[in-house]
């Protein structure tokens, strides 16, 4: 099951589930080792000079990098956009290999 971190800290861990079953403690997410992420951790999107991504949270990180566009005959700046991913998800590595959704 793949889910937010917040989600899976609110889930009883797989592991003190297997080994005891008066002890039940709750899913640490990412502080785990069986932990697996599902996303990016950040996205990278590189525009046009005059273009932003969508969204919220970008920002500029490398630019102006000129190219040359060979429709237009021109050179054209272009600026590396980066964001961290919003609600990053992951799943517990204990389910097994996970299935592409």
């Amino acid at each position: 099951m793949i889910v937010t971190e917040e989600e899976a800290k609110g889930k009883i861990c797989k592991q003190t589930a297997l080994e005891a079953e008066d002890i039940k403690l709750y899913c640490a997410a990412s502080a785990c080792m069986h932990w697996r992420w599902r996303d990016v951790a950040t996205r990278i999107v590189t525009l046009d000079e005059g273009k932003s991504p969508e969204g919220e949270g970008w920002k500029i990180v490398r630019g102006p990098m000129p190219r040359y566009d060979l429709d237009k005959q021109e050179e054209i700046n272009t600026y590396r956009w980066e964001r961290n991913t919003p609600n990053r998800r992951g799943y517990c590595g204990l389910s097994g290999k996970l299935e592409e959704e």
